[in-house]
């Protein structure tokens, strides 16, 4: 459907934009409800970034949010 068309797209081979279609991925897999896949997502862009720049807006709070939501995360916390 429409969702793997966008996957699809988002997928790059190129390192430039790579964090940010990581991102883009995440926000297109949070849509449909696939947190876990998003939250994959979103930490392949932070880690392509490396700490070597803040990461970008938003991005922080998606992974906080979603790592509160992980299953286990309330005895983990």
């Amino acid at each position: 459907g429409k969702t793997d068309e966008a996957l699809g797209l988002l997928t790059g081979t190129g390192t430039e934009y790579q964090a940010s279609f990581a991102i883009a991925r995440g926000d297109v897999l949070l849509a449909e409800g696939r947190e876990a896949d998003a939250l994959d997502a979103y930490r392949a862009a932070a880690a392509t970034l490396g700490g070597e720049q803040p990461l970008p807006p938003g991005l922080s709070e998606k992974l906080e949010y979603l790592e509160a939501r992980e299953p286990g995360a309330a005895e983990a916390g």
